[in-house]
């Protein structure tokens, strides 16, 4: 089992929350079981529309040194074998207290502190690799850095792109979960003020977490050109349609990204500042600042952003830059490794259970036994080689494609493109289910080969 340690709510919003459940769809395709462990009630509908198994802890999600104690017995009773902490209120002295009872994975968007955890994951654009190498010097660490690991829902690994269009028609406006200082009305009215942009229609996405919405939704009920979207099931669908998106620093972001839709950004958290800033120094999206700092300043940036972006060519420049920095698979990628690693920390376990246990006075692990455990793991190792390949495989295929078929073609062919990609995710199913059994029949080899061999004799 894999638990899952993060929390939701109107001040943090759901981008912790909803990037642990990408993952852990991910993880329950291979047949993993999982578990969501939070602080309080406030994200159980998300977790329960989702149908993973969940604990509350009854906690404060500011204080999580002050839960480990609630905490342990339900690693040990659920017998988990790996803890993935999404949470910003964290430190090292919470993961020192668990670090013998459980593999440990942390999701950093900061890259301040060394932790002592197994796996680091910061799937940021802006994740400085050296930064993190020479931090987790002298580590065990294992560290999955870069936005290849970003992890997308699974509505984002395929999508169809469209093509861009002579003129702005569809603007996107998004701040994510919440919207704490009425962002979204404050644009959508300067965007319907402005006499050039009456011919554009605005798409507004309320969060689970907005409380301003009734002045957005009275404007809509008197004005064509606005529509207002709650608890959207296929958001990929939404930024695909629109030609150009005006959204928050957070992992819409990357969304955005693996959709290919030109985009306009800004923060209003200081989580958002260092994302902003590298998607706009690295020139992928539109850099206009921190709304909290100076909002006229913020508003009239995006407003002449939306003119520049009337220009067909740096939209299709922007895309280009969009879709080479993600490619919508981080899910499975961190799925991977998360599983490579589970397999090797057993590996580590059963060596030193082996070393700890093999005195003169014990016969519980012989040197045969400590042979074949040893083999056994040898075949789950290869394996996981083979799951890499095969993963390097799928993403450069996915690269590939482009050059042998157009955007035109593939709308044509829809279909059959679509029968494609399940025939291949077919194919890579069968191969690592064959690879499994492979495995098992390893297994009953090393286990009782030499017995029936005896019996034979």
């Amino acid at each position: 089992m894999i638990a899952f340690r993060v929390d939701a709510n109107k001040q943090i919003g759901l981008g912790h929350i909803m990037r642990c459940i990408s993952v852990a769809k991910e993880l329950v395709k291979r047949n993993v079981e999982v578990l969501f462990i939070t602080a309080d009630y406030h994200p159980t509908d998300i977790i329960k529309k989702a149908n993973f198994q969940h604990i509350v802890l009854d906690s404060d999600y500011k204080h999580l040194e002050n839960e480990v104690e609630l905490l342990l017995p339900i690693l040990t009773n659920k017998q988990v074998n790996c803890l993935i902490v999404d949470s910003y209120f964290i430190s090292n002295k919470y993961f020192e207290t668990l670090k013998n009872n459980v593999l440990t994975a942390y999701i950093d968007d900061l890259a301040e502190t060394r932790f002592s955890v197994d796996i680091l994951i910061n799937y940021n654009i802006f994740s400085d690799y050296q930064l993190y190498e020479k931090l987790y010097q002298n580590s065990q660490t294992k560290l999955l850095l870069g936005a290849k690991y970003a992890p997308l829902r699974e509505e984002f690994q395929h999508v169809t792109l469209k093509e861009i269009g002579e003129h702005i028609e569809d603007i996107l406006i998004t701040t994510g979960g919440t919207d704490p200082y009425n962002i979204c009305f404050l644009l959508a009215k300067h965007i319907l003020k402005e006499k050039s942009f009456r011919n554009k229609k605005i798409h507004i996405v309320i969060g689970n977490y907005f409380t301003n919405t009734a002045q957005l939704k009275k404007i809509a009920k008197h004005c064509n050109q606005l529509h207002i979207y709650e608890n959207i099931e296929c958001i990929s669908q939404l930024l695909l349609k629109c030609d150009i998106a005006i959204s928050a620093s957070g992992t819409t972001l990357y969304e955005l990204c693996a959709c290919g839709t030109p985009s306009i950004i800004f923060s209003f958290a200081d989580n958002q500042t260092r994302i902003r800033k590298a998607f706009g120094e690295q020139n992928v999206m539109r850099d206009c600042g921190d709304f909290r700092t100076d909002t006229k300043y913020c508003i009239q940036h995006i407003m002449q952003s939306i003119n520049e972006l009337e220009n067909k060519n740096l939209r299709i420049l922007l895309c280009q830059k969009e879709l080479k920095a993600v490619d919508g698979h981080g899910a499975y990628y961190l799925a991977t490794q998360l599983l490579d690693s589970i397999a090797i920390h057993k590996k580590r376990r059963a060596k030193m259970i082996i070393n700890e246990n093999n005195h003169d006075k014990s016969d519980l692990y012989t040197p045969e036994i400590k042979e074949y455990v040893e083999e056994v793991f040898r075949y789950i190792c290869s394996i996981s080689e083979l799951r890499n390949v095969l993963d390097e495989i799928k993403k450069q295929a996915d690269l590939m494609k482009p050059l042998f078929i157009s955007t035109a073609e593939q709308k044509e062919k829809a279909d059959l493109l679509h029968l494609f990609h399940i025939k291949m995710q077919n194919m890579t199913y069968q191969t690592l289910k064959n690879m499994e059994q492979y495995q098992l029949a390893g297994w009953k080899e090393l286990i009782y080969d030499e017995g029936n061999d005896d019996e034979n004799e």
